[in-house]
């Protein structure tokens, strides 16, 4: 699975929880966390390029939520 998917799959579990800002951070924090784990072995080079495609995604979807939560779960897939 792509980085993206991960993202991708964090913003679904987000939006259907209904998370407000700070709780949306720290699931983002804990996501971040098991994703160092899991790329720990990985060589640094990688685990820098894993990290920068999964910020460059959470930043497009951050851009959508800003302007309508309702275009990221139409893009994300995700029903109201």
């Amino acid at each position: 699975m792509a980085i993206e998917d991960l993202v991708d799959d964090f913003w679904r579990d987000a939006l259907i929880s209904n998370l407000d800002g700070p709780q949306t951070q720290a699931k983002w924090n804990a996501f971040i966390l098991g994703l160092k784990d899991r790329v720990a072995r990985f060589p640094q080079e990688a685990q820098d390029e894993i990290f920068l495609r999964a910020a460059k995604r959470n930043e497009e979807c951050i851009a959508i939520a800003r302007v309508s939560l309702d275009a990221l779960r139409e893009k994300l897939g995700v029903s109201k």
